[in-house]
C-alpha cells in the first residue's frame, strides 16, 4: 500500500511539474509603454496551477499515509479480548502454584502501553492469565529513543491448586 502511494506521489508530481512547464513561453505583447522604453520585454510565462494541484495531491497523500500508519499502529497495540483478562505484574514473582507456560517477548513499539498489551495478548494466546514483566529496554539510536522492547513470563494461575495442597 505504501509503495503504491509513493509511486502515485512521484508520478503525479512529475506530471504536474511537466504540465506547469509546458505553459512556458513568451507572453503575448501587452499594450503599454512605447517600444524602446525597456519595459516591453517578453517574460516567460509559467502556469502555477498544475504545481499547486500537485502540491495539494502530495499533502493529501502524505496525510493519508500518516493516518493509515496511525490506524495500523492502534490496531497493532490493541488489547485483544483474551489479553484483557491477563493480569500484569512488575517486580514480583508469580504466585505460588502458578504454572509457567513460556517466555513472552514484545516487538519494538513506540509506546510502553503497546509493549504491555502485546505481552498480555501473547500470554492469552498461550492460555495464560498472568504476565510477570522481567525487563523493558529502550532502543536508542543516535541519542533518540526509537521504541521499547520487553521480556516477560506467561503463567496460568486460574484453576491451579495452591502450592502444598494436593487433591485427595
Amino acid at each position: 500500500m505504501k509503495r503504491l502511494l509513493c509511486i502515485i506521489l512521484i508520478v503525479s508530481s512529475a506530471v504536474f511539474f511537466q504540465a506547469g512547464c509546458a505553459g512556458m513561453g513568451p507572453r503575448p505583447a501587452v499594450a503599454g509603454p512605447s517600444p524602446g522604453s525597456g519595459t516591453d520585454v517578453n517574460w516567460p510565462s509559467f502556469d502555477l496551477t498544475p504545481l499547486v494541484i500537485g502540491s495539494v495531491v502530495v499533502v493529501a497523500a502524505t496525510t493519508a499515509l500518516l493516518l493509515i500508519h496511525a490506524r495500523r499502529e492502534r490496531a497493532r497495540c490493541a488489547l485483544t479480548v483474551g489479553g484483557a483478562d491477563v493480569r500484569f505484574i512488575v517486580h514480583e514473582e508469580a504466585p505460588a502454584g502458578a504454572i509457567f507456560l513460556a517466555d513472552v517477548h514484545s516487538g519494538l513499539h513506540a509506546r510502553l502501553d503497546c509493549v504491555k498489551n502485546e505481552l498480555r495478548n501473547r500470554a492469552a494466546l498461550l492460555g495464560g492469565d498472568l504476565v510477570v514483566l522481567d525487563d523493558i529496554q529502550q532502543d536508542v539510536r543516535e541519542g533518540d529513543t526509537i521504541g521499547y522492547l520487553a521480556v516477560g513470563r506467561a503463567y496460568k494461575t486460574k484453576g491451579c491448586a495452591p502450592a502444598g495442597l494436593g487433591s485427595r
